[in-house]
Order: structure tokens, then sequence, then C-alpha cells
């Protein structure tokens, strides 16, 4: 067996266990503008291929590679081949066990079943997410009711960093007690009438933004994934407000807010959209798990969850 193929086998056998992450493809040299070639187009009905001495299309295999799963969608890009060949063999062994019928027996039996219910109710899922209906009014009015979450505040930030002792000769490194003092020292200038971009730039232990006079480089929203206590304080402060020196594990920061707006309906209307099918779905998956929840009728059964192996 190629080393390929039991790779593949060996991950289909671990697939219910865990996910592999993709790797990362190796970069092609770029071929100069004289050599690039574009491919020409195949007509689904052309035969691309042969295995066992079956004659295989276009569109067979298309077919055959687009349900596949994302572990394997991944190889099909990189060695379609391969993939293909990996396809064919599972099937004859999937065959083979037919005729054994090994589908028939425990735990296989099982865990076929398990497997089609899978993937059936994945797809049954999806199917009742696409049928929600939801009207530009109704969204519309998520949005009035709503307003709050789509925020957005443009800051300027100064970041003091601090570490461990040590660091470079040219460059040592901050206690924290330090960094702390340093920080309160320029909030107080700050709240004095100081210039913050003139601070940020002589302060600012982070250069992208201390060489934009201390502009941040996008907009705040509420949904952005940073520190809850971070999003906060920002989007507490008023224009012109600059914050107390935030905590953070490696420095402090210091926030003024420049300006505080709502984003517009347009740009966040993809997002309304898939929020409120979100909630609909888990209304509906809510509905049918309060349905079959399992009222133990003997304790002593369920006390050792090994036992049920």
């Amino acid at each position: 067996m190629k080393p390929y193929l039991f790779a593949l086998f060996a991950a289909a056998y671990i697939l219910a266990a865990q996910t592999p992450q993709p790797a990362t493809p190796a970069t092609p040299a770029p071929l100069p503008p004289s050599l690039t070639l574009r491919p020409a187009p195949v007509s689904p009905d052309s035969v691309v291929a042969e295995v066992d001495g079956q004659k295989l299309t276009a569109a067979e295999v298309k077919k055959m590679l687009s349900g596949l799963p994302p572990q394997l969608q991944q190889g099909v890009a990189k060695d379609p081949k391969g993939i293909i060949q990996y396809l064919f063999t599972l099937r004859h062994l999937a065959a083979e066990g037919e005729k054994e019928k090994l589908d028939q027996q425990s735990p296989t039996k099982e865990q076929i079943e398990f497997s089609r219910s899978q993937v059936l109710a994945q797809a049954d899922i999806e199917h009742q997410s696409s049928q929600f209906k939801i009207d530009d009014a109704e969204q519309q009015k998520f949005y009035q009711d709503h307003k709050s979450d789509f925020e957005q505040a443009k800051i300027k930030v100064i970041y003091i960093s601090f570490g461990p002792p040590g660091g470079a000769k040219d460059k040592p490194t901050r206690s924290e007690a330090e960094a702390s003092s340093k920080a309160d020292n320029l909030v107080k200038q700050l709240r004095g009438g100081a210039d913050f971009g003139k601070l940020a730039k002589e302060n600012s232990d982070d250069p992208v933004s201390a060489a934009r006079d201390g502009d941040y480089s996008a907009p705040i929203h509420r949904t952005d994934r940073i520190t809850e206590s971070v999003k906060t304080t920002i989007f507490a402060l008023k224009p012109g407000d600059v914050s107390d020196p935030i905590k953070q594990s490696t420095g402090f920061y210091i926030f003024k807010l420049v300006d505080k707006s709502v984003q517009p309906y347009e740009e966040v209307k993809p997002r309304i959209l898939n929020e409120m099918k979100q909630a609909r779905l888990k209304t509906m998956l809510d509905g049918i798990q309060k349905r079959y929840e399992v009222k133990v009728d003997n304790e002593a059964f369920f006390a050792n969850p090994n036992a049920l192996k």
C-alpha cells in the first residue's frame, strides 16, 4: 500500500476522535507571464480517468469528490488521483465487509447507524435553516431593538509594556510597578490637556499606533473578540475622555475615545440575518432536545458511567 493511502486510512480511522489541522501548502515559484498557461476547459461528459477498467467522466469525478469531508477535501487539491484511488479502495473493502455481513454485526451495525444519523441530522439542520424566511422589515426591527449591539468606537491608544527583569542592554525590561507609575503619570498629563498624539509618539511601546499619533487601526465593535474589560471601558467613555490605565498580561493600555457611532444597517444586515436564523435554529433544537429529555428511573444504574460501556 502506498504511504499516502496508508495515511488516509489512518486519518479516516481517527476521524471521529480528532480534526487534523490543515497543512500549509508549499508556495510554488511564480512563472514568467510567457510561460503561464490556463488549463483548457473540460466538458462534463469527457472521460478523465480509468480505474480498474471503469472509465470516469469529469462529472462523475466531480460528484465523487464533492461529498467528501473537509479532512479529505484538503487532499483533493494536492493529490486528486490519490484521493480517487483511496475512494475506490475504500469501496472495495466496504463491499467485502458487506459480503461477510459485517454491517449486520455489533458494534459495526450501530456505528453505521450512528454515522448515517449524524450525516442526515446535519443535512436536516442545514435544510431547516435555509427554509427560515426573515423579511427586511423583521431585520430592520431587530436592528432598531439592538442598536447598542452595533456600536463602534474610534479610539487612540498608548501602550506601556512591562516584563520580567532583564532585557537587552539598549532596551531594558520595565517592571510592572514602573509601567504602572508611568501610565498613571501619562493619564494625569492627558487629563490636564496634554496632546495625546505627542505623548503616544514619545511613550507608547506600540510602534504602529505610535507612528499614527496613537490612532488605532480600525474601529472597535461590541462583537470584537477582545478582552471584555477593555471593551467595557472603551464603550463607557464619552468622546474626548481618557481611560484609567488598563492592566493586561504584558502592559498597561490608555485609551482615548475619539468618536462613538452605530454601524449603518446595510453594513450589518448580513450579520443580523445570520443571528436571527441562528436564534430560530436554537429555538427549534431546544424544543427537540426537551422532547427527548431523559428521566432517570434507576439512579443506581447511572451512578457509574463506566459500567454502561
